[in-house]
């Protein structure tokens, strides 16, 4: 068990997180959390601490401190014998579901956003076990879907069966885990014609993947790429 004080709180100020299996314990200031997060808002006024035994304690650390300062670590993959894994040690998919869980849109986006950027920054491409977990940890027709659904789409059309990485029985057996999955990907076959561009991180336009309506303006302003000092803030803290 560790402790991670986020926000600086007086000792009757604090509130205590409880997070993952071990209940590793992250204090914050009540006033600021409340403030940051309808979720904790009337569950503070019955209590000073709250459990949450299925989240990552690195994902619940990463997303106060992006409600505090607006940057997330990168994600980094790297490829790997072939494939293509995720280098640094959290998890967006683990992040949108904690965010998805706290009912806090803006960061399933951001967490969504982060992801697509580290893929686009080597041209890389997700694996089935990414499908996999992102369809596990992720509500039905939420963006996080409609992007992953569009990445095995773009992989059955676009990419040569040798080049792949998976066979057309394993995306048969995946889908059938995940029954929306097959649901999901027809509309993007429609849409396209079955035409794909080249470059699969050409094709969203961000709002596109965002949770605000689409006829409304973009809430949200561009997530700013953490400046250098900042990188190495996150590299000391071993993200």
């Amino acid at each position: 068990m560790y402790q991670l004080t986020i926000i600086s709180a007086t000792i009757g100020d604090c509130f205590t997180l409880l997070v993952g299996p071990d209940e590793h314990v992250i204090c914050v200031s009540r006033e600021w959390l409340c403030h940051n997060f309808k979720y904790f808002d009337m569950l503070a006024q019955r209590t000073h601490e709250a459990r949450f035994p299925d989240a990552d304690p690195r994902c619940f650390e990463i997303l106060l401190m992006y409600a505090f300062d607006d940057t997330l670590p990168p994600v980094d993959y790297s490829e790997v014998n072939g494939e293509n894994k995720l280098s640094n040690n959290w998890d967006p998919f683990k992040l949108y579901q904690l965010a998805a869980t706290l009912g806090e849109p803006e960061f399933m986006d951001r967490a969504l956003q982060a992801l697509r950027d580290g893929l686009a920054r080597k041209y890389l491409s997700l694996n089935l076990g990414d499908i996999d977990e992102g369809y596990t940890r992720s509500p039905p027709k939420s963006p996080m879907r409609r992007f992953l659904s569009y990445v095995v789409a773009y992989k059955l059309i676009c990419t040569k069966s040798d080049q792949m990485g998976w066979t057309n029985f394993e995306v048969e057996q995946l889908c059938k885990k995940h029954p929306d999955l097959g649901c999901d990907i027809v509309p993007h076959m429609r849409r396209t014609k079955r035409v794909f561009p080249t470059n699969i991180w050409d094709v969203w336009p961000d709002c596109e993947l965002h949770s605000h309506p689409e006829d409304g303006s973009c809430p949200y302003k561009k997530l700013d790429s953490p400046s250098e000092s900042r990188i190495r803030e996150w590299m000391a803290l071993g993200f």
